[in-house]
């Protein structure tokens, strides 16, 4: 058998996010509460922001260690101890990479800096944000070795209403997180790493299966939710001839039909969403094996 690598408690784990919306923040709670749950020490975890008011929301549940992603490659550097990383990037995309207010984070910037952690073995970097595509077809043999995951190619990534059974409570009794819009992705990744399920049979839970479950899921719910916009823009567009039409007889004023208008292009856009999940280094991959 091919020699196996082991994500345990001497990994590091990251995440990355380019976003000032709660919900993308939301996804990092969300994970952060996974891995608590499976044992990782708060200490083996690393969030870098672009948003100098994310780490206000990230606070309140007790997650630490949140650096600008503009110090990414000066904090990996200093970070000594770990066998191996995970990386998960969040939030939104662009034909740059990921990064706002003045920096971007490009592919090669991104694959330097994980592979300038001191003593790391190999990596893994998940990317769950718009446009991943952006950080495919690179050098991921180079040493240390890195497995790539995107759950889309250059493409929109999706999110969709979640609402948890268990709420995920905070330092303050009054705020939980239950019902957010959750990058469907990589909610279906930490709910794959709750319980790893060995989808190809081989006697091994690794990042293969991981991609398959998260890709699997993410298009279910992506199937899902465009049988019902299908039917929402078919109403949605009856609603906008009918407001026209109100418009046209005196019965109803321009900003309404503009609010229907809206409506209706919002529709059209998700409805045309595709996900394309994809996988690169799979040799890698298919040794990787959680705890």
């Amino acid at each position: 058998m091919s020699e196996i690598y082991q994500i345990h408690d001497t990994s590091l784990w990251l995440f990355l996010c380019s976003s000032t919306e709660p919900r993308h923040f939301s996804d990092i709670v969300y994970g952060v509460n996974a891995l608590s749950a499976k044992g990782v020490p708060s200490d083996n975890i690393a969030i870098f922001i672009d948003d100098p008011t994310g780490e206000l929301y990230l606070i309140p549940y007790g997650i630490k260690n949140v650096f600008q992603l503009s110090e990414i490659t000066s904090v990996l550097a200093s970070k000594e101890g770990y066998s191996s990383v995970v990386a998960l990037v969040g939030g939104h995309g662009s034909l740059d990479g990921i990064g706002g207010q003045g920096f971007a984070l490009p592919a090669s910037p991104l694959i330097e800096s994980i592979r300038s952690i001191p003593g790391i073995s190999f990596g893994v970097i998940i990317l769950s944000q718009c446009f991943g595509g952006v950080y495919n077809y690179v050098s991921a043999n180079a040493k240390p070795e890195l497995a790539f995951l995107g759950a889309t190619s250059l493409h929109p990534s999706m999110s969709l209403g979640i609402s948890l059974k268990d709420p995920i409570s905070s330092l303050i009794p009054s705020i939980s997180l239950k019902d957010w819009s959750a990058n469907i992705f990589a909610y279906s990744f930490f709910e794959w790493l709750s319980s790893p399920k060995d989808v190809d049979g081989d006697g091994l839970a690794t990042l293969i299966d991981a991609f398959k479950y998260s890709g699997k899921i993410s298009n279910d719910y992506l199937r899902y939710v465009k049988i019902q916009l299908f039917q929402k823009s078919q109403d949605l567009s009856r609603d906008l001839y009918a407001a026209q039409e109100g418009v046209r007889l005196g019965n109803l004023q321009q900003f309404q039909v503009d609010a229907i208008s809206r409506q209706l292009q919002e529709a059209l856009d998700l409805l045309h969403v595709s996900q394309d999940p994809w996988v690169l280094h799979a040799n890698l991959a298919r040794r990787i094996v959680f705890w």
